[in-house]
């Protein structure tokens, strides 16, 4: 106890120094704030937008490097745009000349590397060695130009079809530069090809953009919606708990100004310091915002209560600092426990997400414990703010349990503890057989215009995404030659007699459409009817640097589970195809590497959420001095996330990036009741003296109605995120919600057991 006692007194000075300075010089300080916000302005005008898609993978593995090689050598399916052209009464001549003039206005555009459509089917004229395009009359005969389109075949699609079977819908593939891979590149194509579009004379036609870049896109106009929207909604929802709890207009006002600098601050530090705002870090600014919100809350109650009793500001803010300051310093603590557990992840994203987490944490720490009193030492000078204080009567939410119930669970300890851990052990048989989940587009709703019309488009020409097999040289230093495609074929054949299901696309396929029209197939023909397409074509079934050839094979946005295995097989099938001159080598892609790493970095997840699982009670034992509080403070806080995590794998919902993350920050922030709990049972021991007959059951009644408070104002300030445009971003905020109701219900039934262990252990000594 000694220990406890120097450690909150040296605590407490400090404390006392901060309300100090800020009694003692406000307009001083007001003024340092308002250069401080206008520094965070400027820094979070500099925050850039990504999807995070590619960097979220990155990292020094095996996998990582076999798909970077990759990426060098090959044009990737993943910077494709498509247009879904619909005609209600079908395509026939009437829209071939719109559609014809649309193809040739796109091919203007600077980014776009090829057009793949109903007008792109060459032929190759032996004799002369040119190339020359279909006749108008061939492109008329529908039927004809749905078997012309199995001639373009050509890395960015694999369609037997680029129309409908019923003639009514067309798709065009556009597959853009390699540098649209970043999409800041990307937008003024896109933005080029929609004003194209709106000019262009659609004859009756709807045309829909999408595809893999306009969909990144897509996630990237959601999150920058989420950061107006979501702290914009976080901020009223935190002004609407202030004026249900404290029945003042300005008091609530007031309890908002400090938890919105802290979320400016922050914001202005991400930009700064280059943080991002992607689709794992979209989450930080409204948790920032709840967190100050919460503790600001706890301040303006402590701070009316004291102005009630003796109306001096400089007794009240000295009152609010050291009675408020401690707890508030303890639980953004843990908080920042959690977030650091998160830097055990090999992906630099989620190392940056701990990195930035922690320091918007701090932030908000310093903004509360420096920003809020300073609100209300200025504030007091206003009569009708002075007087709104001093008669505030804070609402008092009844405790949830009465005394019998609480005499009940009291009285048999050891059972109550028993049961806990009972239900603990079943819930982690349930979780254990841990499933991991990742799906390129879970970032945006299935229902998204965009994401439907790419379904239809995918109906008729095929899957955008795929796994990639390249075909590697024996001999680097030889040219690739006919034996070389002639393996290719013995792979492309045995892929179609074991996957018919999945459509294959190589040199092969090109090949099969040349000697359809009747040219002599062969590795010289290959390359003539090459040389005259844009680089993007070959450069999608010939490495750029000539050492091998690449072999896809189309699939949908599946389970990684299942892409996994079909990577695995796509590898045994073609080592056992008999190739001569050319090594297989590892399947990879966007797809494959996504399907690998995912699992393996969710799993790193569950990590980091043991990390602060174990982090934070430890610190709790050595803030309290008090090594049996933190293994009190295990089992409640340990239960809802296995029991969120149970209900998971019973609902058969996997383990996704958005629910690991939820998990480990929300048991982060779900500690703060355990640490009132202790703290008021601390008070109350010393409140009580010898007789500790009824400290528990005096604490708890005490301190019930804050846990209901600061859990109603976590989860109603989280379920901001419910208005989310972002999928990933709602479920994130609802596992959250789930969490801090479930941890009340915890510290309310089992903390009080193992409190009167406790008790009832100290008593022997």
């Amino acid at each position: 106890m000694v220990s406890e006692t120097r450690s909150v007194a040296r605590l407490t000075g400090i404390l006392d120094r901060v309300a100090s300075l800020a009694l003692s010089a406000p307009h001083i300080l007001a003024t340092i704030l308002v250069g401080l916000a206008a520094v965070a302005a400027f820094g979070a005008s500099q925050i850039e937008f990504d999807d995070g898609m590619r960097s979220i993978f990155s990292s020094s593995r095996a996998e990582y490097e076999t798909y970077s090689n990759h990426v060098e050598n090959f044009a990737q399916s993943d910077t494709t745009a498509v247009l879904l052209i619909t005609a209600d009464t079908g395509l026939g001549e009437a829209q071939l000349p719109a559609l014809r003039d649309l193809v040739l206005d796109l091919q203007k555009i600077d980014g776009i590397e090829a057009m793949f459509s109903i007008f792109g089917v060459n032929t190759i004229n032996p004799d002369a060695g040119d190339v020359g395009a279909f006749s108008a009359s061939d492109l008329a005969d529908l039927p004809s130009v749905q078997t012309a389109g199995e001639s373009v075949p050509v890395g960015v699609r694999s369609s037997r079809s680029l129309i409908s079977a019923d003639g009514r819908q067309t798709v065009m593939a556009m597959p853009l530069d390699d540098r649209m891979q970043n999409l800041a590149d990307a937008r003024p194509v896109l933005a080029e090809i929609r004003q194209t579009l709106a000019r262009a004379d659609t004859g009756g036609m709807r045309i829909e953009l999408t595809g893999m870049v306009p969909v990144r896109e897509r996630v990237i106009e959601g999150i920058v919606r989420d950061q107006t929207l979501l702290n914009g909604v976080g901020a009223l929802l935190g002004f609407m708990i202030s004026l249900v709890i404290f029945r003042s207009f300005w008091i609530a006002l007031l309890n908002g100004i400090a938890p919105v600098i802290a979320l400016m601050l922050s914001l202005g530090a991400f930009g700064l310091l280059g943080f991002e705002m992607n689709t794992v870090r979209n989450a930080l600014p409204v948790l920032i915002l709840v967190l100050a919100t919460a503790d600001c809350i706890h301040m303006t109650y402590e701070f009316c209560r004291k102005s009630a009793e003796t109306g001096t500001l400089d007794i009240s803010i000295r009152h609010i600092l050291r009675e408020t300051g401690p707890p508030c310093i303890l639980t953004s603590l843990t908080t920042m426990l959690a977030f650091a557990g998160l830097y055990y992840s090999e992906s630099p994203l989620i190392q940056s997400l701990s990195i930035s987490g922690i320091l918007g944490v701090g932030i908000a720490l310093a903004t509360v414990l420096f920003v809020h009193p300073l609100v209300f030492i200025l504030a007091w000078k206003v009569g009708l703010i002075r007087s709104a204080f001093c008669k505030a009567r804070p609402r008092n939410f009844s405790a949830p349990m009465t005394l019998k119930t609480m005499g009940g669970v009291l009285r048999r300890p050891l059972s109550a503890l028993a049961g806990g851990i009972a239900i603990c052990i079943v819930l982690v048989a349930v979780f254990l057989p841990l499933k991991t989940d990742f799906r390129y587009f879970e970032f945006i709703d299935a229902q998204d215009e965009m994401m439907i019309a790419l379904d239809q488009a995918e109906t008729i020409s095929g899957p955008v995404q795929s796994i990639d097999l390249p075909l590697s040289s024996h001999d680097p230093d030889m040219p690739l030659s006919g034996a070389a495609l002639d393996d290719v074929r013995l792979v492309h054949e045995a892929l179609e007699a074991a996957l018919p299901e999945h459509s294959i696309v190589s040199a092969e396929s090109l090949n099969r459409a040349l000697e359809e029209r009747g040219e002599f197939p062969g590795w010289n023909t290959l390359t003539l009817a090459l040389a005259p397409l844009p680089a993007i074509v070959s450069d999608s079934i010939i490495a750029r640097d000539g050492s091998g050839l690449l072999v896809r094979v189309m699939i949908p946005d599946t389970d990684p589970a299942e892409i996994r295995a079909l990577a695995d097989r796509v590898e045994t099938i073609a080592a056992q195809a008999g190739t001569n001159t050319l090594d297989v080598g590892q399947a990879t892609g966007l797809t494959v590497l996504a399907a690998e790493l995912s699992d393996t970095m969710i799993r790193q997840l569950t990590i980091s959420f043991l990390i602060a699982a174990l982090a934070c009670p430890l610190l709790i034992g050595l803030w309290f001095g008090r090594w049996a509080f933190g293994l009190a403070a295990i089992l409640p806080n340990i239960l809802p996330i296995l029991a969120v995590g149970a209900w998971l794998s019973l609902m058969d919902w996997n383990l996704q990036f958005t629910s690991a993350l939820a998990l480990s920050i929300a048991f982060g922030i779900a500690v703060d009741d355990t640490i009132h709990v202790l703290n008021r049972y601390r008070i109350q021991e010393k409140e009580n003296g010898e007789d500790q007959t009824h400290t528990i059951a005096d604490a708890m009644i005490r301190i019930a109605p804050a846990l209901i408070a600061t859990t109603a104002i976590l989860s109603i300030g989280i379920a901001s995120t419910l208005f989310s445009a972002m999928p990933t971003m709602r479920y994130f905020g609802e596992l959250c919600i789930a969490v801090f109701v479930l941890a009340l219900i915890a510290d309310l039934f089992l903390l009080p057991p193992s409190l009167a262990l406790i008790q009832k252990y100290s008593a022997r000594q």
